[in-house]
């Protein structure tokens, strides 16, 4: 697995051991390091076998832990990033093995719900299907259903804005398109230029007309939108159940915190520890 600096990969340390990773070099300095903070000087992998993974991932990824780790403002936070170090020194609760498998469950939903957003089809692939045929923006612009405003030689600005039935190609000097009776075509424009092909942001008008592809007809370009309509509500009710779900995980994380440690996993943790860790988060 490739990982650069910007992401951080949880292995438990059962499953390093059971790969014979354990006497990599990189990993034997991060086995120190952690045997360090945790005090521990054998084997981590029976106190790695006490959480549940997904119970982690949950944890690590709730606004609970994050608002903990603004507060107390630890060495190696800066600017909304969190570094390695930091969450090896990260107070993980040690939470009853029903609790972890609760949060562990709304963890798989939310990454059910990922999977099924990463496979819904995407905007470019529905506007790349080739049973949706296409025609050359030019003809609404003989035909007056489109009509520029404008020096045709001013380029498009970076993000061509919808304003007051107008699609404001550059506001200095303003240069834009009106469609008064066709509405539905700035739209389809707008989405063309900001989405579909962003590509042609930064040519000129003159230019960029000779490009653009429209659906043939304005009924076509309602068809059209009305799909775009479908697949992005499609995309608001998966995002609306992942957000409720991530609720859910803020719930069942602040209250494994309120509670008392799981004893049975905190008998087998002080074993191990040299140090008293009864009064406090492991």
């Amino acid at each position: 697995m490739f990982a650069n600096h910007s992401v951080q990969v949880v292995v438990p340390w059962k499953a390093l051991e059971a790969a014979g990773a354990i006497e990599e070099k990189g990993i034997k300095t991060v086995l120190r390091e952690s045997r360090q903070v945790a005090d521990i000087a054998d084997s981590l992998s029976p106190i790695s076998d006490l959480f549940e993974l997904r119970y982690l991932l949950g944890v690590i990824n709730s606004r609970f832990i994050r608002n903990y780790l603004a507060v107390n403002r630890l060495e190696g936070t800066r600017e909304g990033r969190i570094y390695p170090d930091v969450w090896k020194r990260l107070p993980i609760k040690v939470a009853s093995t029903e609790r972890q498998a609760e949060i562990a469950q709304l963890v798989d939903a939310v990454q059910a719900q990922y999977r099924q957003l990463a496979s819904r089809t995407t905007l470019a692939a529905f506007a790349a299907d080739p049973t949706i045929v296409y025609s050359d923006v030019q003809a609404y612009l003989i035909r007056l259903d489109l009509r520029f405003f404008g020096d045709a030689e001013s380029t498009i600005a970076e993000k061509p804005l919808l304003r007051d039935e107008r699609l404001v190609l550059r506001r200095q000097p303003l240069t834009y398109l009106e469609a008064p009776k066709a509405p539905e075509l700035l739209r389809y424009l707008e989405l063309y230029l900001t989405q579909l092909h962003p590509e042609l942001q930064g040519r000129t008008w003159a230019e960029a007309r000779r490009r653009i592809q429209v659906p043939p007809t304005l009924e076509a370009v309602r068809r059209f939108l009305a799909s775009v309509d479908t697949l992005l509500a499609q995309e608001q009710e998966i995002r609306k159940t992942i957000e409720t779900l991530l609720q859910q995980i803020e719930v069942q994380v602040a209250a494994a915190y309120q509670e008392a440690h799981d004893k049975d996993k905190m008998q087998i943790i002080n074993r191990a520890s040299s140090k008293d860790t009864s009064g406090g988060l492991f």
